[in-house]
């Protein structure tokens, strides 16, 4: 498994059953005054192992079907915690109801589920409205080909631009 870096924008105030801004309205609450150096500190307050519950809106597989598959039908699933580390998390923006953070972290961690725990931390509740995948292991998304390209160009000038497995250690 590879280590993975993502932008995201937490929105504060509002919680949804989903974790993002696809999800319904669950809860509401009220936004207390934060400070930048309140926010940074809560978020460094993550960094290092954590055991994390994966959210009911995830892959994870429970009696042979996803989890989200459970949570469309409306049948609660148990998931247990997994262990994930978050190797850095920082702060690039804050505003009065949206912190906007990149984190470095392990295989695994659920970024949804970690902006819900931040919230909390900071006395409201929060979702995701922007999760952006910057890098998996070696792989950045600045190594991207734009899908206009892939879609314009001829299957030689595809398999041309392919990069070999042993590009990023495999």
């Amino acid at each position: 498994m590879h280590d993975k870096t993502y932008d995201s924008i937490l929105q504060l105030g509002t919680q949804t059953d989903t974790g993002d801004a696809e999800g319904a309205v669950v809860r509401r609450a009220p936004v207390p005054s934060l400070t930048r150096d309140r926010v940074a500190a809560v978020l460094d307050s993550f960094v290092g192992p954590l055991a994390q519950t994966p959210p009911a809106y995830s892959a994870v597989k429970v009696q042979g079907h996803p989890a989200y598959w459970w949570a469309r039908r409306r049948q609660p699933v148990t998931l247990s915690p997994r262990l994930v580390r978050v190797d850095s998390l920082q702060l690039l923006e804050c505003d009065a109801q949206t912190l906007t953070f990149r984190v470095r972290c392990s295989s695994g961690t659920y970024i949804r589920t970690l902006a819900e725990s931040m919230a909390e931390r900071l006395g409201t509740v929060g979702h995701l409205t922007r999760l952006v995948r910057l890098r998996i292991g070696d792989w950045h998304v600045d190594q991207a080909t734009p899908l206009s390209w892939i879609q314009a160009a001829s299957s030689d000038e595809v398999v041309r631009a392919l990069l070999p497995m042993t590009t990023f250690g495999y």
